[in-house]
């Protein structure tokens, strides 16, 4: 599981995307209940990623930042 910063929280953020370095949409997360801190990223192969937050009507979303799996 990715574990998120603080500011997520704060940021009232409605879903998350995890996307490649090249910008492809690979995964959409809604944040189903307030208190999410964690999102599962199980399913995910060995890379690095980017996550973004959203907040219902912004197409663009907020960089949280960039992670690396390794398995």
């Amino acid at each position: 599981e990715l574990e998120l910063p603080n500011e997520c929280q704060e940021n009232d953020f409605k879903y998350y995307t995890i996307e490649s370095l090249e910008g492809v949409v690979l995964r959409k997360i809604f944040a189903d209940y307030s208190n999410a801190r964690t999102i599962g990223i199980y399913m995910l192969p060995q890379g690095v990623y980017s996550i973004r937050g959203h907040k219902s009507k912004h197409k663009t979303g907020s960089r949280i930042g960039f992670f690396a799996i390794k398995k």
